[in-house]
């Protein structure tokens, strides 16, 4: 796509013409979009109306490269290989929960866009990356707070937070204890 959009500013096109071909472009990858099974009004309204107000070839090439890779990633969550992807990128998580994760890295790790990684954990855990990484290391804080005797500190890192203060605030808020009351709870409901 750069490379088509350099040509057409070396020969000097037109704006009107470059629009014109733009136009095809659009026109070409929504109809195979369509063709997949991708419902495309919404963005095409939108790309439409964003679209209407490019009055240099940089902003039309912004607008078109993001339309193209809003559909690439439509076409992607249709395809058949989406549930081993899923699948695969959630073993992945599940196994660096303790790493500084973010959805670049297992974007990169996968060879899809952020925005895709993004859209399939949504669309298959109905939650975003963020609060499923956030389950993961709670469930292993509680784990680990249950069977050993390692400090919350100690936790904290171990499951990939780098500042206690935070894991201690994160923890509160989705146990309504702290990571020492915890502790101490499950300790007594194991004693009885």
């Amino acid at each position: 796509m750069e490379a088509y959009f350099d040509q057409m500013d070396t020969k000097r096109y037109s704006l009107k013409a470059i629009g014109n071909a733009c136009e095809s472009i659009v026109s070409m990858v929504n109809q195979y979009a369509v063709g997949v099974g991708v419902d495309t009004d919404d963005i095409m309204s939108v790309f439409y109306k964003r679209y209407l107000y490019c009055d240099d070839l940089g902003k039309m090439k912004n607008e078109i490269s993001g339309y193209i890779t809003l559909i690439i990633n439509s076409i992607q969550l249709k395809s058949p290989d989406q549930n081993q992807l899923f699948h695969s990128v959630q073993a992945y998580i599940q196994r660096n929960y303790h790493r500084k994760l973010t959805l670049q890295m297992i974007s990169s790790e996968f060879f899809v866009t952020p925005a895709y990684c993004s859209s399939l954990l949504k669309e298959k855990l109905d939650k975003s990356f963020n609060e499923y990484l956030g389950e993961i290391r709670l469930e292993k804080a509680k784990q680990l707070l249950k069977e050993t005797d390692l400090s919350a500190d100690r936790i904290s890192d171990e499951i990939g937070y780098s500042n206690p203060k935070y894991f201690f605030k994160v923890f509160k808020k989705l146990t309504g204890l702290t990571p020492l009351e915890y502790r101490v709870k499950e300790k007594k409901r194991n004693a009885l």
